[in-house]
């Protein structure tokens, strides 16, 4: 199951990879990449695993692009979101550790509302898909546990 879900994620970031290259070469159509690298504090509680509270390091990635379509004369833009955390924890009486992990990825489509010169709203559907896993090192009964969730939901933005 792990190396299904490894695949599909390597898959997934393969093919927006190469489509973002693609459109980039067409100089009427104005993409914008952003791409951000991020190292912090994770809490994780987790009362399956156990009934404690964990703290440690993580670090993150997350890339978004944005571009404009053909589609209504033009006010529909496309963004693509992806970021991806990996956590080591421990908890507080320093008894035991856990890794974690999650991968997101969110593709919205948005009508552009262009209420002035410098002054666009934007709305409409998106879909969210994540996948991830939280790994007790100290459980030896059910140390584990995998999560994936599907959204769909309404998106808007505001751009000044």
């Amino acid at each position: 199951m792990k190396h299904i879900l490894l695949t599909l994620l390597l898959v997934i970031v393969a093919i927006g990879s190469a489509s973002a290259q693609e459109d980039s070469l067409k100089a009427r159509n104005y993409v914008m990449r952003s791409t951000l690298y991020g190292a912090g504090f994770n809490n994780t509680f987790d009362t399956y695993l156990s009934p404690l509270e964990y703290r440690g390091a993580e670090i993150r990635l997350l890339r978004e692009s944005m571009r404009m379509t053909g589609w209504l004369d033009g006010r529909v833009s496309f963004q693509n979101l992806f970021q991806a955390h990996v956590s080591y924890t421990g908890n507080s009486a320093e008894t035991g550790n856990m890794l974690g992990g999650l991968a997101n990825w969110n593709y919205a489509l948005h009508y552009q509302f262009r209420l002035g010169p410098n002054l666009k709203l934007l709305a409409g559907p998106m879909a969210d898909i994540n996948a991830g896993f939280l790994y007790n090192m100290r459980n030896s009964n059910n140390p584990a546990q995998a999560k994936i969730y599907v959204n769909l939901a309404a998106s808007g933005m505001a751009i000044y």
